[in-house]
């Protein structure tokens, strides 16, 4: 269901359910605003566009798997059995995981109740049946070949160095080495993980127009999350999911 008043409003006029697909191209980087969705498909002329404004949250939502199981009670109190609820974050997204632990104990089931989250680098391959979107390996990837980056004494990649490169940075990890880069653009240098959510994926697609430059550099989150203590540091896992798929699980 979505989040936005003029979405809700086409919905009640409608009067019906409407299920659709992402405005994207498979496998490329998600739209965020109207010009996104515009230059994916401004050569289909049958493509009508609302502008609702940018996405409130800049990545997408995130996918719950809820299975349930009858338990026999361990309370005299209580009935023979017991519904237990199996929860599992398939797709990390705009409700964290402290999020929905906090809604289990709101409803009161925290003690029948087992949250989960799939692994950190989990994906399926391209021949297997998905669970949830974004599940494969690539995903939200930009049109020019991408790599995690931990820093310039790790780069072994041959062809790779930073004077052909993009580089995305996070909190001013790597500013040092701007002057070096082709092109340097970093989602937070304060280290704020929403407002590097908020801008992530209009920068892959800017990335990806720089025709001079062989490759782009995205840094590795997860590798250096002991550097980092911003605001929304819950989110991080979601947002490295994103690059982790932009770039194929690849390192320079």
């Amino acid at each position: 269901m979505p989040n936005n008043e003029i979405a809700l409003d086409l919905l009640r006029t409608f009067g019906k359910p409407i299920a659709a697909p992402s405005a994207n191209k498979f496998g490329h980087v998600s739209p965020t605003k109207a010009e996104h969705v515009y230059k994916d498909f401004y050569q289909d002329s049958t493509v009508l566009i609302i502008d609702g404004g940018s996405c409130s949250f800049g990545i997408e939502s995130t996918v719950l798997k809820v299975t349930t199981e009858s338990r026999p009670s361990d309370s005299e109190h209580s009935p023979d059995s017991m519904v237990f609820f199996n929860l599992l974050i398939l797709r990390k997204g705009g409700i964290s995981l402290e999020n929905l632990l906090e809604t289990v104990r709101d409803l009161g089931i925290a003690d029948r109740a087992e949250l989960q989250q799939v692994a950190k680098k989990h994906f399926k391959s391209e021949d297997e049946n998905l669970e949830a979107p974004g599940q494969f390996l690539r995903h939200y990837s930009p049109d020019i070949v991408s790599y995690l980056f931990t820093g310039v004494d790790a780069i072994t990649r041959p062809g790779v160095a930073l004077e052909n490169a993009v580089v995305i940075d996070f909190a001013a990890t790597f500013a040092s080495l701007q002057p070096e880069a082709k092109y340097y653009y970093d989602l937070s240098p304060e280290g704020d993980f929403i407002q590097a959510i908020s801008r992530v994926y209009d920068v892959l697609r800017w990335a990806e127009t720089k025709s001079d430059a062989s490759c782009v550099l995205i840094i590795h989150l997860l590798e250096l999350s002991d550097r980092f203590d911003g605001a929304g540091k819950e989110h991080m896992e979601a947002l490295f999911d994103r690059l982790f798929r932009a770039t194929s699980g690849s390192s320079a």
